[in-house]
């Protein structure tokens, strides 16, 4: 179950009032992540869904989308790259790259060293 501000849903319904994607795909990306973290590079996916009907988000479904998913990751082989200043700075940010994802208000210096890293 997920606990929410008005009670607990059960997984299963809480997924399907969420899901706009095939979940057959999941298992690429989760593939496809994972040797990205072994390798040290971006963690980066790009494919083109399928979207389901979702009332409940209010998508129609029923046609593709070119999709890109970029995850918070580690990137040791982006960070070996940095001049060792720009490193030093990076390292200052505190869970550097691993940071909320629902703020809206990001300092400066995260934003820049996100930006780098997902240009990478």
């Amino acid at each position: 179950a997920i606990s929410t501000g008005s009670g607990d849903i059960d997984a299963a319904t809480f997924n399907a009032s969420q899901q706009v994607f095939e979940a057959k795909e999941f298992d690429d990306m989760l593939n496809t992540i994972q040797r990205q973290y072994r390798d040290g590079v971006a963690l980066i996916w790009a494919k083109q869904l399928w979207v389901l009907p979702n009332r409940t988000q209010g998508v129609s479904g029923g046609y593709l989308v070119d999709t890109v998913w970029i995850f918070n990751g580690g990137a040791p082989e982006w960070k070996r790259h940095l001049p060792s200043a720009t490193l030093r700075e990076v390292q200052r940010i505190q869970d550097f790259p691993y940071i909320p994802t629902d703020n809206l208000d990001y300092e400066p210096e995260l934003t820049g060293a996100l930006s780098m890293l997902g240009a990478y």
